[in-house]
């Protein structure tokens, strides 16, 4: 389970005072909490966010696509285990072997490799089984048992056919939806992102729905290996200048999608993984922060623009499978940054400046909560006239629509010259940002019921 992180959380967890000062004090605190040897916690400053059974587990066993090992005390995390040992060596396997690289023979080839190597972990766990040391032996005997399970899997193990059909899971996922709709429904579908955030995970454990377009982790491989083929164009190229507007020119060929005709039309035919790829290209060219979260809201109206207006969401499981899904959109990244630099012409190492509302909320319309008569904050030019020792109150306003997803998570220090830009007179620290005084605790209540009020 994953759940937004908060300090009330984490004592009912169980986690030590000293542990709960820690993430008070520090922005980016993150900790591991074994309750007992089969219940663990990891909690994340940095994500805002508390994670317990499986999906803490996950922040144990799987640091990234390139960091993980054998989910020991949690066997149902296995085929995820099994996904990334194969991913990585799939992906080496056609680093090596290049324009010659088989799938389905490298597939095969792990598949031999991968139970040779569970029969030598068996064969080792048991010798070590009979050995004098007490601790030694249960350890060897638990990874035995642990190993037996693990080969009887891969002997089990069928590569799974995909058909362009919704799993029977995500049937309640099927709706008729309109444009309106949307708008008002379900840009707040908490339970919707929830399922998105898991489906993520289950990709790289390292994403989450706070993960902007520059952070997917395809992106500088894509275009590492755009630049190779483009270096290897150059070499027998007559013009380097010529080749490499052809080059980018076939890139931006990739994006063409007819937006006013279905996507079963004829005119669209092959360039269903295009429409995915021109949303990140667009929103990079404009220098935009979207997050997976804004993508799959986004995608979701997408969807929904469609003139029978009956759809499935396949934003969260498309029939290309959502790890594909990820590398399109990181591909739209990459050829904004390839063909133009960067981000509105920045150099492509900068990153574009951040935003605090979410592309979806309109800024000004929540600010003029801060107008309202009861508790003037603000004054009619949107001027800051609250007193220089009830800041808290900002504080506390920002917090309910962080809560609410409505602004972008970020640590104070970034968030306190964003606010300031946006509330003139204010001159908010990040100091009063982080501190919680009396203020605070009367004035959150009355913030998040005006903006449940106002979101009906």
């Amino acid at each position: 389970m994953i759940e937004q992180l908060s300090l009330e959380k984490l004592a009912e967890y169980g986690f030590t005072s000293e542990d709960i000062e820690n993430f008070r004090r520090w922005e980016n605190f993150e900790l591991m909490f074994h309750k007992t040897t089969q219940q663990r916690y990891w909690a994340s400053n940095k994500e805002h966010k508390i994670y317990s059974g499986a999906d803490a587990s996950r922040k144990l066993y799987f640091k990234s696509q390139e960091q993980f090992r054998f989910p020991d005390d949690e066997l149902s995390l296995i085929p995820e285990y099994f996904s990334l040992k194969r991913n990585k060596f799939l992906e080496e396997r056609q680093l090596r072997a290049g324009l010659v690289y088989d799938d389905g023979s490298a597939k095969e080839r792990f598949m031999e490799d991968e139970n040779e190597w569970a029969e030598s972990q068996l064969a080792t766990a048991k010798k070590q089984s009979q050995g004098n040391d007490v601790v030694a032996k249960l350890a060897a005997k638990k990874h035995k048992e642990n190993m037996e399970v693990y080969a009887d899997w891969l002997k089990r193990y069928e590569e799974p056919v995909v058909e362009p059909i919704l799993q029977p899971s995500m049937m309640k996922y099927v709706r008729e939806i309109t444009s309106k709709e949307y708008s008002h429904g379900h840009i707040h579908d908490d339970e919707l992102m929830l399922h998105y955030e898991a489906s993520l995970k289950k990709v790289n454990t390292e994403l989450s729905l706070n993960t902007t377009i520059y952070q997917l982790p395809d992106i500088f491989k894509i275009r590492e290996r755009w630049q190779y083929q483009l270096s290897e164009r150059l070499q027998n190229a007559p013009s380097a200048e010529l080749a490499t507007e052809a080059f980018k020119k076939e890139l931006l060929e990739s994006l063409i999608y007819h937006e006013k005709a279905a996507s079963n039309d004829p005119s669209n035919e092959g360039l269903y993984y295009n429409r995915y790829r021109k949303i990140t290209y667009d929103q990079a060219v404009k220098g935009l922060v979207y997050t997976l979260k804004d993508l799959g809201y986004l995608m979701l109206k997408y969807q929904v623009g469609r003139p029978e207006g009956v759809e499935v969401i396949q934003s969260i499981m498309p029939v290309f499978g959502l790890d594909t899904l990820l590398i399109v959109l990181a591909e739209g990244v990459g050829i904004a940054l390839f063909v133009h630099g960067s981000a509105n012409n920045q150099s492509s190492n900068d990153s574009p400046k951040p935003v605090l509302f979410k592309p979806e909320h309109d800024a000004a319309d929540y600010l003029a909560l801060l107008r309202n008569p009861d508790y003037p904050i603000l004054n009619e030019l949107g001027e800051y006239i609250y007193g220089d020792k009830k800041k808290s109150a900002i504080t506390a306003f920002f917090d309910v629509l962080d809560n609410r997803g409505i602004v972008y998570h970020y640590s104070a220090k970034k968030r306190a010259p964003l606010i300031n830009e946006l509330i003139p007179g204010l001159k908010i620290s990040a100091r009063v940002l982080d501190t919680y005084p009396d203020l605070y605790s009367q004035m959150k209540p009355y913030f998040e019921k005006l903006i449940n009020d106002f979101l009906r």
